[in-house]
């Protein structure tokens, strides 16, 4: 049995994709290889921690504002109990 050889190139991405030499470049093969990888490289870089920020408006009230990558959304919250209550409720969905 032969070894695989892999190698690796800067993609447009800036992530380094291997390139399998066996494989005839641009066939569907390789195509589908890449998308896969590209994939699992993207699932293993995506931030999946729900970000919180206190911010204050422009006539100096605070607020929290909480971004959840799940489904992409900002949301704001008067107080910091609000903020509480809406994790707790989102992780025992």
């Amino acid at each position: 049995m032969t070894p695989i050889k892999i190698s690796f190139k800067l993609a447009k991405t800036h992530f380094r994709t291997p390139s399998l030499r066996w494989v005839k470049s641009g066939s569907k093969l390789c195509k589908q290889t890449d998308l896969v990888w590209r994939s699992w490289l993207r699932w293993l870089t995506t931030r999946t921690d729900i970000q919180i920020q206190k911010k204050s408006d422009r006539a100096g009230h605070l607020y929290w504002q909480v971004y959840d990558p799940l489904t992409h959304k900002h949301l704001n919250f008067s107080s910091e109990a609000e903020v509480r209550i809406w994790l707790e409720q989102r992780y025992h969905q």
